[in-house]
């Protein structure tokens, strides 16, 4: 999960902008283990 996270902060302009980058990675960090929204991505 961690190296999901990582990978992303990289190059969030890859597919986010950086001002939707860091709410969108936080909400999908914070429901990974709650909701596994990260296991089915």
């Amino acid at each position: 999960m961690m190296h999901h996270q990582s990978d992303r902060q990289k190059k969030p302009e890859k597919n986010t902008p950086p001002a939707a980058s860091p709410k969108r990675e936080k909400d999908d960090y914070h429901h990974a283990p709650e909701s596994g929204d990260k296991q089915v991505k």
